[in-house]
Order: structure tokens, then sequence, then C-alpha cells
């Protein structure tokens, strides 16, 4: 069998099967504002929805990539938008290696909603000094909480 290798993929002559595997390096050169959170741990804004803080939470667990977006994008949406498949999120091999238990520790997801936080205090901060909250601020606020129900889930 011949393979050729253009641009990260690997195309098989005399086989049905097409790998495309791009993996980590890939996916976080096609993100904005990566930035390390520890080995094999990132965060990037989510090139899913128009994002301009980071909410995406990226790690690997036994070969697999993860994906978390915390304002709810689906992993399928993430990897669509840059031009990926789910399959590129596995490992090649048939190997099976038990994952984690909690596959996100709780310091990535903090950083996530550390965003949210922010909002929902400034709000708070306003009610209670009695000041007029407009219906796009109050929209915003029940955003943040729902963000943050998410990432608690």
């Amino acid at each position: 069998m011949r393979a050729a290798s253009v641009i990260g993929q690997t195309h098989k002559s005399k086989s049905h099967t097409i790998n495309t595997k791009r993996g980590l390096d890939y996916l976080l050169s096609q993100l904005r504002k990566v930035k390390s959170c520890g080995q094999d741990r990132f965060i990037a804004c989510c090139p899913a929805h128009h994002d301009k803080n980071p909410s995406l939470a990226i790690r690997t667990n036994g070969g697999v990539i993860l994906l978390k977006c915390f304002a709810g994008c689906s992993t399928f949406e993430i990897v669509s938008s840059i031009g990926m498949v789910l399959a590129e999120l596995f490992p090649e091999s048939n190997e099976f290696r038990k994952p984690l238990k909690n596959p996100f520790p709780a310091v990535d997801v903090l950083r996530c909603i550390k965003r949210e936080v922010m909002i929902i205090t400034v709000t708070a901060i306003r009610i209670v000094n009695g000041e007029k909250i407009e219906k796009s601020e109050l929209d915003r606020l029940i955003l943040a909480c729902s963000l943050i129900e998410v990432a608690y889930d």
C-alpha cells in the first residue's frame, strides 16, 4: 500500500478508510487566545461562537482530546467550525485507556467562568446600591448564571 501525506492527512490506496488525523497541535493552531494551564491542559476562545474571552477548556485524557465550551457549544460544533471531524479527537490505536474520573479539573472550570462571576458581582453591587438595571443587563446576568450552571454540571 502506498501512503501520501498532505497537510497532516494520510490517504492510503486500496483502503476504504481515510485517516484525517490532525490532533492537538492542529486544534490549538486554529484557536485564538490559547493559554496553557498545565501539562496537556489549555483554555482558548471557542471557535463555534463569537467568543471574546476564553470559554473553551481543552485537555487530553488517555490519548483522547477533550473539549468543553462553557458557553454551551457542542463538541461537534467546535470541531466542525475549524474543519475537523470528531474522529480526530481520538487516538488512532484501538487500545483503550481508562479515562480520568474528572477530566476537567476545577481550576480549569473556574478560569472559564471567571468573567461570568465578575458580571454577576458587578450587577449585584449595582442592585444593592439601588441603581436601575436595563433589560440587556438583566439578560446578560441571566446568561452568566446559566453559563455557571453549565460549568457546574
